[in-house]
């Protein structure tokens, strides 16, 4: 998440992230960053597989109308659901730069809207 997040700020986008420690619940945590005033949110899954937790984060960002940008790693499975139609970025391992380009394409895409 270290290269998507220095390509954002390059950008001059403020990324908001979870990766601090706060002693409280998690659930907490995360309901408080994405009930704050943001655009969009990424989501990073990769062949490690994709967590409940990044399946609630999603839910939620649907709740709160963020625009939600996935980033999937090839041959990483991510549950389709009540997501079925939702637009993901593939890159391939080892190549996170790959959806730079159209990560900025989300980015654009979010300002004019």
């Amino acid at each position: 998440m270290t290269q998507i997040t220095r390509f954002l700020e390059l950008l001059d986008i403020e990324v908001i992230s979870g990766a601090s420690y706060e002693p409280r619940r998690v659930t907490e945590k995360v309901r408080s960053r994405l009930s704050s005033n943001i655009d969009f949110v990424v989501y990073l899954v990769t062949k490690d597989g994709e967590t409940a937790w990044t399946r609630d984060e999603l839910i939620t960002g649907l709740g709160v109308d963020a625009h939600l940008v996935p980033i999937v790693e090839s041959g990483a499975k991510m549950e389709i659901g009540i997501l079925g139609d939702l637009e993901y970025i593939p890159f391939e391992s080892g190549h996170i730069s790959d959806a730079f380009v159209r990560l900025l394409e989300a980015v654009r895409f979010i300002q004019n809207t």
